[in-house]
C-alpha cells in the first residue's frame, strides 16, 4: 500500500480543493526559533479542510531516510489526515489556490518526487546528505515555487542564514547518530 487509498473518491468541496498550506513544525531541539524546525507542504486535493488550523489531503516533504541511522534524504509524500493537530506543529500558512490540475493523489505523488529529484540535481549538486542547501526548508520553499504560489516574506528558511551555522546543526545531528550507534 501507498498510503494514498484513504482519499474521497469525489471532490468534497470545490471552493477550497487544491489549496496549499505550509505547516511549520518545531523540533525537540528547537529553542523557540523555526532553524532546527521541519517544513512540509500540505495540498487538499479533495476540498476535505474544515479547519484551517488542521488541513488534510496530501503532505510533501523531504525527510530523513532513516532517522537516526543516516542524514541521507528521500522525498516523502503521504495522506494527512490527522484528527488533532500535532503538538509539534507551530504555525499552518495557507499559502492559496494551487492553480496545476493532476487527476489524482497518485499523480501528485508522482509530480512531488520528480520535482525533489530535480531540486536534489539542479540545486544541491546532486548531494542527497541533508546539509546547508539539501534540508527540508530549501526544498519546501522550492515546492511552493512549483505549484506557482509565493513564499510568505516572514518565513525564514535555512538557506537564509550562513550555510556555516546549517552545517553546524547537521554536525551536532551527526555525532548524536554516532553516539546511538556505539
Amino acid at each position: 500500500m501507498s498510503g494514498l487509498e484513504s482519499f474521497p473518491p469525489k471532490i468534497i468541496n470545490q471552493s477550497i480543493a487544491n489549496h496549499a498550506y505550509l505547516m511549520i513544525y518545531s523540533s525537540p531541539s528547537d529553542s523557540g526559533t523555526t532553524l532546527a524546525g521541519h517544513y512540509a507542504i500540505v495540498l487538499d486535493i479533495k476540498g476535505e479542510t474544515t479547519d484551517a488550523n488542521n488541513p488534510k489531503g496530501l503532505m510533501m516533504h523531504m525527510v530523513l531516510l532513516e532517522r537516526g541511522v543516516s542524514q541521507i534524504v528521500c522525498c516523502e509524500v503521504h495522506r494527512y489526515d490527522k484528527q488533532q493537530p500535532s503538538t509539534f506543529l507551530n504555525r499552518v500558512i495557507a499559502l492559496g489556490r494551487v492553480s496545476k490540475q493532476l487527476d489524482n493523489q497518485g499523480r501528485w505523488r508522482d509530480w512531488a518526487i520528480i520535482v525533489f529529484i530535480n531540486f536534489i540535481e539542479n540545486h544541491c549538486n546532486g548531494i542527497y546528505t541533508w546539509g546547508s542547501s539539501t534540508n527540508c526548508q530549501n526544498f519546501t520553499r522550492h515546492l511552493v515555487r512549483k505549484l506557482d504560489l509565493v513564499w510568505p516574506d516572514d518565513i525564514p528558511v535555512a538557506s537564509d542564514y550562513a550555510p556555516m551555522a546549517i552545517d553546524l546543526v547537521s554536525f551536532y545531528r551527526d555525532i548524536e547518530i554516532s553516539s546511538n550507534t556505539n
